[in-house]
């Protein structure tokens, strides 16, 4: 499994360019990793070297990019438009150098705007490529389970490689030409996860999760396997509408929340219904609720706006400070 590493390095330190120019480098390398894996799986014999001036000709290799653009927020992290930007100085770059095997390549840029249908189709399309040399992309457990349940055999046997950020493993492990540069949510983070609650001493976990979430739903399922039947003290999966937390059933989480004393709990319900759990958790006030908070994603704790340790709970347990914490795993 390939990982990206470094992801901790923009926590808490807000949305904006910095979270913009992690991604798009990481995607880069992406990027070179098809080009490269392509290469190996197309043309196993060596070729003469092409002198830098010689640039590619003939028809194009192209390399589908997926990204997820979004237009429900009054701000722009810069992600997408900074993944476009170096995709293409590098497509330039690599044709300089006379591309694949003399040919140049195209990266295909295809944007699904956090829609399942259009994802499904971007997909389509790609496969449908009669030059395909690779593809990168997707993020969102949840799309990426619609194409793969619409399109997984397709994605098999075209032979592709594919090196997505999907990560929950299980979606694409009947795959062997896709790969991820994400921890695995199931194999990885979760037995983490799990560990760091017995080595730190926490008898009294609790869940609170996106109802109908791919990710959110591995995440509880792993921490039950591994904690056993009993491990959890509360299991709360909440409907989400609109990226947020419903009102009615948030409160009525935290309340049981309250009422059974966890000394930590695992949230899991995405960045934008984070600020709002973390505000409904803070609002039951220290004597209700003193438990830790372990974010399922390490850079949720950006878009709280703060340092992903600045809130500061008391545990429940003597001698331990609380925090919100927030691991890179």
């Amino acid at each position: 499994m390939v990982e990206a590493s470094g992801y901790m390095s923009v926590a808490g330190k807000g949305t904006g360019d910095c979270v913009g120019r992690f991604i798009a480098q990481a995607w880069r390398r992406s990027l070179l990793v098809v080009v490269a894996t392509a290469w190996t799986v197309s043309y196993p014999e060596p070729a003469r070297a092409i002198e830098e001036a010689q640039a590619a000709q003939g028809p194009p290799l192209n390399i589908a990019l997926f990204v997820s653009s979004r237009g429900d927020v009054c701000y722009d992290t810069g992600e997408v438009a900074a993944v476009k930007r170096l995709a293409t100085e590098e497509q330039e770059r690599i044709n300089r150098r006379g591309g694949v095997a003399g040919r140049p390549i195209n990266v295909r840029i295809f944007d699904d705007e956090r829609d399942e249908g259009r994802s499904i189709a971007n997909m389509r399309a790609a496969l449908a490529d009669r030059n395909l040399l690779g593809m990168v992309g997707f993020t969102h457990s949840g799309r990426a389970k619609a194409v793969f349940s619409a399109l997984g055999d397709d994605i098999r046997a075209s032979g592709a490689p594919f090196l997505s950020e999907i990560s929950v493993s299980s979606i694409f492990a009947d795959h062997p030409n896709v790969f991820t540069t994400r921890a695995s949510q199931d194999e990885e983070r979760v037995p983490v996860m799990a560990a760091f609650t017995r080595a730190a001493g926490f008898s009294k976990p609790a869940f609170l999760g996106s109802a109908d979430s791919v990710m959110s739903d591995a995440m509880r399922e792993s921490l039950r396997n591994l904690l056993g039947e009993n491990g959890l003290v509360a299991d709360h999966r909440i409907r989400i509408v609109d990226g947020k937390p419903d009102a009615t059933a948030l409160t009525a989480a935290v309340a049981d929340l309250a009422s059974r004393a966890p000394d930590l709990i695992y949230l899991s319900v995405g960045s934008r219904g984070t600020p709002d759990a973390i505000a409904a958790l803070k609002a039951a006030g220290r004597a209700a609720i003193g438990a830790d908070i372990f974010l399922s994603e390490p850079a949720i704790s950006a878009c709280l706006g703060k340092s992903s340790r600045s809130l500061q709970w008391p545990l429940a347990q003597a001698g331990r400070t609380g925090a919100v914490q927030s691991m890179d795993l």
